[in-house]
């Protein structure tokens, strides 16, 4: 979310009314953005990144008079003739920077308020939406000292390029722009690997700039500037007219009368896009019943040329500079701006329903309570586990993933068991008793068929054997939770003690297990004290059955 400072004086000037601390919110919030600080000479301003067209006075100044009435439709400033031309070098500048598009603004006024906010929207505009230059660079220059009109864009040698960079007093070389400048050494990674630099000089071979590096000093813009030159050059077409369009604009709200300059002949720059606009979809996605005319009209107010020329239909010519509208859907937004969001009624939907927590919800939440109320630590632990994991574990039936990204995530955990005991041998130096407990999702195979579970899952390390004591907090935690379970010792389970472990039992159902693991497998899994543990399935997704 960029921030921005503008001075409020030159917005008052240019909307054409002062703006109280209220107003100024009111507006603000039209435009999605948000006034962070107000004192007596600035205005810092939040905005979203999708418009770039309103971080400057000037861009704020068009949008906010076109939503008090003040104007209307797509921004028209008066024009003006020019005997401005560039010819570009398509070939020699291809795979560097090869499109650009410029504009001559004449009739302006400018004192140091408008200078600091063309300059700081050029660095704006650099910053947000040309990643520091490399799309992209904005060039403003004063051009009343120039012999020639005639001019040229092509790539050259560094040792052929020779001018006074911006702020220097003495001539210098492509290579030592780069070297010397400090806009040379922030932007050159750009332009330093290329056998030949971008140029735009005259006939004259007076330079005005080396993109995207630096202007020269010859067409710095002052205080006395009345006639502007800007350029856009960069990497993509679209991108580079619409911010020319933007910067002049930008300079159009200042007075100036604008003309576009011809590029090798040829008077390229298309000033809208032309959408249309179903007012069907626009009443169906706002729950309006809006017609054809106060849409057009909406739009106007946006700053958009909109005419109802067809009965379902609204034509809109919306402005290059408006790079945020990408779809008819964003002219919506538009509209529903300009309606006022707070003038749309709340509405109960046609079909009502009572929301409640699901009953998996509910009982993990009370698995929770009970064992960290026994002195168990909850852990989480991803679903995806090493097949390494489950070495010792053959009753545990696994679901491999065909492709993994890796062999430590390879197979669907079909217990709670290995990554709770993960997590134990890193922690078996803490003091004793470890216990700890993990309720959520496993996943396994009976036959050919995927089954999944939500189990809940507990083990006790302690320095001495602890399957008493795990049969005790198991015991607890289904009286917590209502159950009356039963322990079955027919159950062999190659991975526990002999005659140490259990079936857990709810009814004629087998729901897990409980006991006391092999010193053997300890072991191998770099144990060297005892650990008791227990597992449950608490719900079964494929029945929608709890266990109790």
């Amino acid at each position: 979310m960029p921030t921005i400072r503008v001075n409020k004086d030159l917005l008052c000037r240019l909307v054409g009314e002062e703006l109280s601390s209220d107003r100024l919110n009111e507006l603000a919030l039209a435009f999605k953005c948000e006034v962070e600080s107000e004192d007596f000479h600035e205005i810092e301003l939040e905005l979203t990144a999708d418009r770039p067209d309103l971080m400057c006075a000037a861009g704020l100044a068009r949008a906010f008079k076109g939503y008090l009435g003040k104007a209307s439709g797509s921004p028209k400033y008066p024009s003006t003739q020019t005997d401005f031309s560039i010819n570009v070098d398509v070939d020699g500048l291809c795979g560097k920077r090869p499109h650009i598009r410029s504009y001559f603004v004449t009739g302006l006024k400018i004192d140091d308020l408008i200078i600091k906010d063309i300059i700081g929207y050029q660095e704006r505009l650099h910053a947000v939406l040309s990643r520091n230059r490399r799309r992209f660079a904005i060039g403003v220059h004063d051009v009343s000292r120039l012999a020639s009109h005639k001019l040229f864009y092509s790539a050259e040698a560094p040792e052929k390029i020779l001018f006074k960079p911006l702020d220097k007093d003495k001539l210098m070389a492509g290579r030592e722009i780069l070297e010397l400048t400090e806009k040379g050494k922030e932007y050159g990674s750009i332009v330093s690997s290329w056998s030949a630099y971008p140029l735009l000089f005259s006939d004259k071979n007076e330079v005005l700039s080396m993109p995207p590096i630096i202007n020269s000093s010859l067409t710095q813009v002052t205080s006395n500037t009345q006639q502007i030159l800007i350029d856009v050059t960069g990497t993509e077409p679209a991108l580079v007219d619409a911010v020319a369009q933007m910067v002049a604009y930008s300079l159009g709200e200042y007075g100036g009368h604008i003309s576009g300059v011809p590029i090798n002949g040829s008077l390229q720059l298309q000033s809208y896009n032309v959408v249309k606009l179903e007012i069907q979809a626009v009443n169906s996605l706002l729950g309006c019943s809006l017609d054809g005319a106060s849409i057009a009209q909406l739009l106007n107010k946006a700053r958009i040329d909109a005419s109802h020329e067809y009965a379902e239909t609204v034509i809109a010519n919306v402005p290059k500079y408006r790079v945020d509208i990408l779809h008819s859907v964003d002219l919506i937004e538009e509209i529903a701006m300009m309606y006022g969001y707070n003038l749309f009624l709340p509405q109960y939907p046609k079909h009502t329903t009572i929301g409640r927590l699901h009953p998996i919800t509910m009982i993990s939440r009370a698995v929770r309570n009970s064992l960290t109320s026994l002195g168990f630590t909850e852990i989480n632990s991803p679903m995806l586990i090493s097949k390494r994991d489950l070495d010792g574990f053959p009753a545990f039936h696994t679901l491999e993933i065909a492709n993994p990204w890796s062999e430590d995530l390879n197979v669907v955990r079909p217990s709670l068991i290995p990554n709770l005991l993960s997590f134990v041998v890193k922690n078996q130096n803490k003091p004793k008793p470890i216990r700890v407990f993990e309720a959520g999702p496993v996943c396994y195979t009976e036959g050919n068929d995927y089954k999944q579970s939500f189990n809940v899952a507990a083990v006790l390390c302690d320095n001495s054997a602890p399957s008493d004591r795990i049969e005790l907090y198991c015991n607890q935690l289904c009286s917590d939770l209502g159950l009356k379970q039963a322990f079955s010792t027919d159950s062999e389970l190659s991975f526990m003690i002999p005659r140490r472990h259990a079936s857990i039992l709810f009814g004629n159902d087998e729901v897990g297990f409980i006991g006391e693991l092999r010193p053997d497998l300890l072991k191998a899994k770099g144990l060297v004290y005892p650990v008791a543990l227990f597992e449950m399935v608490i719900y079964r997704p494929d029945t929608s059955k709890l266990t109790f």
